[in-house]
């Protein structure tokens, strides 16, 4: 009776931190058209579609005004949420898998374990939030210096809720058709292709944020689109800027996403508003290593089970733990 009344409990608590996103979710201003395919409000200079990709840059760069930054220097849509929540980094959506949307806000802390266990309102929860790295730097004045790997960190849910649907990602050539993820930091917009996927142990060292030089970072860069499961025929630059998306897969290993950015759209200060308001500063990082740990590489094969993976708990923890 004990345990049945713990299943139940645990249905009924997935069935309401659904809810309780899905209220986050619609606060969000509906956006129906893609910003990157809709260029026609795209400033015109210095081409006519608004759209420049410099020569030392292996992404576009996109002068935006068809949106517009508010006075504290955030995209105005998210005004709304950040008051609600200041650790509002970002916002990501990866179009393609139903019935249940990755379509969910990134939030930051500089601390791996707080978003694990809570939801947008800091409430306990099972499903927990997606969350940026805490040596990652989600806010820059000058988005043109984002930074060079933004790792992405979600439960695996077995209704499919945040991460569920990455989990079955790196062995399953239909999902892989779903390649393009979009990623809204508080003043700026990502495009991202996904470039590798893989399954690996926890002590595998794919989330590195920093890198002493060029080299090392394209190195880097080889060794992950080496290890995938599916060729996306990627080509790599140093100048590159990647997302890394973490997630368990069943209870000792983790899958991996790796896409690199495409396009970025930019909003300057002519498309914010005049004036000034009091309001919360955007989330700085509380700090920076200067050299990151490099563990041995362990890659394991998946076995043949059909089994998804369970809603990660203490095997999450102790991954992004053991990152700060």
């Amino acid at each position: 009776l004990y345990s049945a009344g713990q299943l139940i409990y645990k249905l009924y608590r997935y069935v309401y931190e659904d809810m309780q996103m899905e209220k986050i979710v619609d606060q969000k201003p509906a956006n129906d058209k893609n910003p990157f395919d809709d260029l026609s409000n795209a400033e015109s200079d210095p081409e006519p579609s608004g759209e420049e990709k410099p020569e030392e840059l292996p992404y576009s760069i996109i002068k935006g005004n068809d949106s517009y930054l508010d006075d504290s220097g955030i995209l105005e849509e998210y005004e709304d949420l950040r008051a609600l929540n200041s650790d509002l980094a970002g916002w990501m959506s990866f179009p393609g898998f139903d019935p249940k949307p990755i379509n969910y806000p990134i939030m930051y802390s500089g601390d791996n374990s707080f978003y694990l266990n809570r939801d947008f309102n800091k409430n306990d929860s099972y499903a927990g939030s997606l969350f940026f790295d805490g040596n990652n730097t989600p806010y820059h004045e000058d988005p043109l210096n984002i930074d060079r790997n933004y790792i992405i960190y979600g439960h695996a849910m077995r209704n499919k809720s945040m991460f569920g649907h990455l989990t079955d990602y790196w062995g399953n050539e239909a999902s892989q058709k779903n390649t393009m993820i979009y990623i809204d930091l508080m003043n700026t917009r990502l495009e991202y292709e996904v470039i590798s996927t893989f399954l690996c142990e926890p002590d595998f060292n794919y989330r590195q944020t920093k890198f002493l030089n060029d080299d090392q970072f394209l190195d880097y860069l080889k060794a992950m689109t080496a290890l995938s499961s599916y060729d996306f025929g990627a080509k790599l630059s140093a100048k590159d800027k990647i997302i890394t998306l973490s997630t368990c897969y069943k209870s000792t290993r983790r899958t991996a996403v790796i896409a690199k950015l495409v396009r970025q759209i930019i909003y300057t200060s002519d498309n914010s508003n005049s004036g000034s308001i009091d309001k919360e500063p955007v989330v700085l990082p509380t700090g920076l290593p200067l050299e990151v740990p490099s563990p041995t590489p362990v890659i394991t094969k998946p076995e043949s089970s059909s089994e998804t993976s369970s809603e990660v708990s203490s095997e999450l923890s102790s991954e992004v733990s053991s990152e700060v």
